[in-house]
């Protein structure tokens, strides 16, 4: 199970990112970041998400997750991807919700969970993300039909207070 939650990992990396900064300055200095990481320039996009992740950003939250849970430019530290990915999930990265969970699963970081590890899965799952129905159902295995309920109130607790996530609406607007 750890494998194949690792392999959809590693292709929640891969694919670009989703949810963008609000204003034109900041989408232009997370563009520069992401360059910057598509390049190997690891520091530099460390040094240009900070900023950026400092005043909230999803991405840039997202973006130092993701260098810490695979050491891109530094030691990998799962307890610190967890840290910023759950920054990340709270401010409405869909692919942090996903990799928190996960992060639950294989207890990388924090305490292995399978009730939060739903959780998470199910609030990706609701905002889009195809590949945490999947998740879900293998998390649900290792689960009772108390713990799956719980997971699923803890998950409808968390879409009340912070709301769903519409992908559309926090699209980047390349222009």
């Amino acid at each position: 199970m750890k494998v194949l939650a690792k392999v959809v990992a590693v292709l929640v990396v891969a694919v670009p990112f989703i949810v963008g900064p609000q204003s034109n300055a900041a989408a232009d200095r997370f563009q520069e970041a992401l360059r910057a990481f598509d390049e190997g320039k690891y520091a530099m996009a460390m040094r240009l998400w900070r900023p950026l992740a400092e005043r909230g950003d999803a991405d840039a939250l997202f973006g130092i997750a993701m260098m810490y849970d695979n050491g891109y430019g530094l030691a990998r530290d799962y307890a610190a991807a967890a840290k910023w990915y759950r920054r990340a999930a709270e401010r409405g990265s869909v692919m942090a919700q996903h990799n928190l969970g996960l992060m639950h699963f294989n207890g990388e970081g924090v305490a292995q969970d399978y009730v939060r590890a739903h959780m998470w899965l199910d609030i990706a799952s609701v905002n889009g993300d195809r590949s945490s129905r999947t998740g879900k159902k293998i998390v649900a295995e290792q689960m009772t039909g108390v713990q799956i309920a719980e997971a699923k109130t803890l998950a409808r607790m968390w879409l009340a207070q912070h709301g769903r996530k519409q992908l559309a609406q926090n699209m980047k607007n390349p222009s």
